[in-house]
């Protein structure tokens, strides 16, 4: 007999509980217990697959720094794309058997770092029989299209896993992916289209750019849509795909003035969109939008002492705005 049972008698022999108190209350303290434990497991096996999930990634980073020229570029892309099937397999299975947050979150890990794996496994295929399109810029006008196409079909391959995995197990990580994904899909088709149109890989992808920022803006609508269900994740992620388009186009669009503008003009945007949904990420991109946009655009004007001056002004505007419309806010009396 253990402590609790020789305390619950004590307390039926004061007359404090009856027998059929004494049954209920050490029916209850044993389902705690067995929950305890199973949670104790759950927790265990979370821990255990993360850590065996780096040690997976150190030790193959180990050989294939050891036998990057041996293994060949094949030999690496299948030993990528193998790991990357352990993964996703291995999380495609706990995410049946595991029930709980705990196996969800480590079900979703194994099956979106399959992704980036499968990705490179592609890349370093299609780069090797295409003869390095990535890393050799080459003068036949005839394969202007090679290097877009690399990018083009590494990230449509980790956007359809990251997608599956997303299906399966819903996660930030895997929101993340897949906006990167069809971030990179986006701008590496607008990079074949000009690719192919100048026979130059080299030309500045404005096309890919703009469907970057298209990309992006869609992925923050969507969010705001409730479309994920990591809907602070998704703006953020669509947001920063847009300031990444933008920044991208700069000495390349325009007078040197036009890319601030158009980023202050955005985060304008983003507050106003703020003031209408309530959505406080729309507030953090508004706010770094209009800081970013703002100072770039009197640097653009201005120079030395009297673009930091000016930028100053700015933002002790912006904070005493801020100070007026709270106050305003505040309730009479």
């Amino acid at each position: 007999m253990n402590r609790e049972d020789e305390a619950l008698l004590d307390l039926v022999a004061q007359g404090t509980l009856t027998e059929e108190q004494r049954q209920a209350v050490r029916v209850a303290l044993d389902r705690a217990g067995q929950a305890e434990h199973v949670g104790r497991r759950r927790m265990l096996s979370e821990i255990l697959g993360y850590v065996g999930g780096a040690v997976i990634i150190v030790s193959v980073a180990f050989i294939v720094a050891q036998a990057w020229d041996p293994l060949g570029s094949t030999g690496r892309a299948v030993l990528f794309a193998a790991i990357a099937a352990v993964f996703f397999v291995t999380g495609w299975i706990l995410g049946h058997r595991l029930a709980g947050e705990a196996g969800r979150r480590l079900a979703a890990t194994l099956m979106t770092a399959a992704a980036p794996l499968l990705a490179l496994s592609i890349g370093i295929e299609l780069d090797w029989l295409l003869e390095s399109p990535l890393s050799e810029t080459g003068d036949d006008p005839g394969l202007a299209w090679t290097a877009p196409v690399v990018i083009l079909c590494s990230a449509a391959c980790a956007g359809a896993v990251a997608f599956i995995g997303y299906r399966r197990c819903h996660s930030a990580l895997g929101n993340i992916v897949m906006g990167i994904a069809a971030g990179a899909g986006s701008f590496s088709i607008g990079w074949l289209f000009t690719a192919l149109a100048q026979q130059n890989s080299d030309a500045i992808p404005i096309l890919g750019l703009a469907l970057l920022i298209a990309t992006g803006a869609t992925w923050l609508i969507l969010s705001l849509r409730g479309a994920f269900r990591e809907r602070v994740v998704g703006q953020f992620v669509g947001m920063f795909e847009m300031l990444l388009g933008l920044q991208g186009l700069r000495d390349t669009f325009g007078p040197s003035w036009t890319v601030p503008a158009l980023v202050l003009t955005g985060g304008v945007v983003l507050m106003t969109a703020y003031a209408l949904l309530r959505q406080w990420p729309l507030l953090v991109g508004g706010v770094a939008g209009v800081i970013i946009g703002g100072s770039e655009l009197l640097i653009s004007l201005t120079e030395g002492v009297v673009a930091a001056v000016s930028t100053l002004a700015l933002g002790l505007a912006m904070l005493a705005a801020g100070v007026v419309l709270l106050r305003e806010r505040r309730p009479p009396g």
